[in-house]
């Protein structure tokens, strides 16, 4: 399934890339949705895969319509990582 804005459900694919960090797990990735939701991304590699976990969105949302238990607000998420 295609990730989507927890905003207003525009295609998260389709959202600019802010920018991209290597980490000890993968990479960070941060993203602008054409609303202005920005949404955090952690990217893992496998052999033969890849993995991409929303983590976080200025909305507090890691999926549409849903605050999990543990979500953050990207500020919190990125205040969380320091």
């Amino acid at each position: 399934m295609e990730p989507r804005c927890t905003r207003c459900g525009w295609p998260g694919t389709d959202a600019r890339v802010l920018s991209t960090h290597p980490t000890s797990e993968g990479w960070v990735r941060y993203r602008r949705c054409v609303c202005g939701e920005v949404s955090i991304e952690l990217i893992r590699l496998g052999a033969h895969t890849t993995k991409v976990d929303a983590v976080a969105s200025t909305s507090g949302h890691s999926e549409p319509g849903h605050a999990g238990p543990g979500t953050l607000s990207a500020r919190g998420a990125v205040a969380a990582r320091v």
